[in-house]
């Protein structure tokens, strides 16, 4: 389902300002990542990086459940910052479920 949304500028100080969920010493959200981070080789940097931070967490005891929705909005997030870097972030927004 595609839906009309208000402009990009209107929405990103929202999406920058949520965190991921509250967990400590977790990397940046992926709404931080600069443009010139939108490439593969840094995309696969970050993405590994959150997949260690994962395991470290849950090494150190943080429940999976924590774990599973933090990835889950951590995925969100870079899916959002790409729409929105390649141009379909203005007036609309893909839903899938």
């Amino acid at each position: 389902m595609i839906e009309n949304l208000p402009s990009e500028k209107s929405l990103q100080p929202q999406l920058s300002a949520e965190l991921i969920c509250e967990l400590p010493l977790q990397p940046a959200s992926p709404v931080t990542y600069p443009d010139d981070d939108l490439n593969r080789q840094s995309l696969k940097q970050h993405m590994e990086q959150f997949q260690l931070w994962l395991a470290d967490a849950f090494n150190a005891g943080q429940r999976a459940e924590e774990l599973v929705d933090a990835r889950s909005l951590f995925i969100d997030r870079l899916l959002q910052r790409l729409w929105t870097f390649y141009g379909h972030g203005g007036r609309w927004r893909l839903w899938a479920w």
